[in-house]
């Protein structure tokens, strides 16, 4: 018998339902998106009693990015990610940079663990705000 897992956190719209009034819920695949994405938008010692979590984006943005700043921020998402989301394994890690506009597109290739083995994807456009 094929095991489902479910997965269920907190929704950041913070929505009620509109007939409970609950807080509504992201499950499963919204959730580990939810998820990855507060990874990478984390910064030094915003996660109280584990201050260390920094991907490093938002200091990406403001220098010119190099192949080897383009690696080290892949690196530096992978090992989040294996850090910190265990519930998924990283396949792949894109990070690519437009100069034109200053902005970082990351995507992730991933595959939830206890899931099928089909593969998801989830990308990111960080850029900066003036």
């Amino acid at each position: 018998m094929k095991k489902v897992l479910k997965i269920t956190d907190l929704s950041y719209s913070f929505l009620p339902h509109p007939i409970t009034g609950n807080v509504l819920l992201a499950k499963n695949e919204d959730a580990i998106k939810q998820s990855i994405k507060t990874l990478l938008f984390l910064n030094l010692y915003e996660k109280p009693y584990n201050t260390g979590i920094n991907v490093g984006i938002k200091y990406f943005l403001f220098e010119l990015m190099t192949v080897v700043d383009q690696q080290n921020l892949q690196d530096n998402i992978k090992n989040i990610l294996e850090t910190y989301e265990t519930r998924i394994f990283t396949n792949d890690v894109v990070v690519s940079y437009n100069q034109d506009n200053n902005s970082i597109e990351i995507r992730i290739d991933y595959i939830i663990i206890g899931e099928t083995a089909q593969p998801d994807t989830v990308t990111f456009i960080f850029g900066r705000s003036r």
